[in-house]
């Protein structure tokens, strides 16, 4: 492949030398220079797929989950002073946020849930995949995803919590949907919206659902940095392959 031809870092070859040539959008390439990626900078992009799975941190607010999706977006300044993904991290494990690998609606909730840059974070453990029993507006019940339980933001006996974190049987007042438009349009045509009322019954076991072409991208630097980047931030990062 000629050294002078660009990318794409998502559709760049794996094991090859790249070269970050520009990152498009002001926003992104600021976040993405908090992690170590910036123009100018070598890496090598892994093979690795990334399971996606939830994981549960402490922060300066209290307990959250994540779902993998939010949870790969996350690089954390550990206290020896190195730098890792989050979904990199053993339990036990604590530092600092040190930025996102995207520019993404989802901002708000990190800051509402206490995981905003230079907050602290600890991961407690990684969660099997679950599904919520749920109860909409005493008429529908349906069951809702752990990805979709995370992003729910409500109230429940006068204590604002995540729907994963709802209590069996109890009243859940829905305050907020994070997210962009899309997740929320789908949330909203399931009767998950602002003012709904969600009683949960139980919670199930789930199976893994492989997401495709919507995997993070794990990559490597020379002085050995792995970042884990969203999809959109690797599209939105042009490369070049060195011989």
């Amino acid at each position: 492949m000629p050294k002078s031809r660009f990318i794409t870092l998502k559709d760049a070859p794996s094991g090859k030398i790249l070269l970050v040539s520009t990152i498009t959008g002001h926003d992104l390439a600021l976040e993405l220079a908090k992690t170590g990626l910036q123009e100018g900078v070598e890496i090598v992009k892994s093979r690795e797929k990334v399971p996606l799975t939830a994981l549960r941190v402490r922060g300066p607010k209290g307990d959250a989950i994540l779902s993998g999706k939010m949870a790969s977006m996350i690089m954390v300044h550990l206290d020896d002073g190195s730098k890792a993904p989050l979904m990199d991290l053993k339990p036990g494990e604590q530092g600092h946020v040190e930025g996102l690998t995207a520019t993404t609606p989802l901002t708000k909730a990190f800051a509402i849930l206490g995981l905003k840059e230079d907050d602290r974070i600890t991961l407690l453990r990684r969660l099997p995949p679950m599904a919520y029993i749920t109860l909409i507006n005493q008429k529908k019940r349906i069951k809702i995803p752990e990805a979709t339980a995370a992003k729910i933001w409500g109230r429940m006996g006068g204590v604002e919590m995540q729907f994963c974190s709802a209590q069996k049987g109890a009243r859940f007042e829905v305050l907020e949907l994070f997210g962009g438009p899309p997740r929320k349009a789908q949330m909203k045509s399931l009767g998950l919206e602002k003012g709904a009322e969600l009683i949960l019954e139980g919670v199930e076991g789930a199976q893994t659902v492989s997401v495709g072409e919507h995997h993070p991208v794990y990559v490597t630097t020379k002085d050995g940095l792995r970042i884990l980047l969203h999809p959109q931030a690797a599209r939105n990062t042009m490369v070049q392959v060195k011989d």
